[in-house]
């Protein structure tokens, strides 16, 4: 539920936009520990858990974990959101079409990161 909380600041979604992120944003379900195939949680869940800590005690922790990801330097205090890509709601994908889009996204990454990758896979030393 931290971890969520995290995502939730860091892009300013509410409690249902959280939800939904969990559930159809392959990074966001790997980084909060959400099986690939799994639903995510209902989105009182994240209110549950802001109560049952207490308002005080949620927000000390919070900013102490908050904190600590800025030290490391994942998170700046200014960040903006690129929403280029919105899926719609008569297109949700299912589990094949969010795989097939990680690999795509992971694919173009590696690319960018080694050039001639793709050129020389399956090529053998010489």
């Amino acid at each position: 539920m931290f971890r969520s909380a995290i995502v939730q600041y860091l892009n300013d979604y509410s409690d249902r936009d959280m939800e939904d992120a969990a559930r159809y944003n392959i990074i966001i379900k790997w980084f909060i520990g959400i099986p690939i195939e799994d639903h995510s949680y209902d989105h009182s869940a994240l209110g549950d858990f802001r109560d049952r800590l207490g308002e005080n005690r949620w927000k000390k922790l919070f900013f102490i974990i908050l904190k600590q990801i800025e030290a490391a330097g994942f998170a700046k205090g200014n960040h903006s959101v690129d929403a280029s890509h919105v899926i719609a709601n008569i297109a949700i994908p299912g589990t094949i079409g969010l795989i097939r889009q990680g690999i795509k996204e992971i694919m173009e990454e590696i690319e960018k990161s080694i050039p001639n990758f793709m050129r020389n896979w399956g090529q053998k030393d010489r």
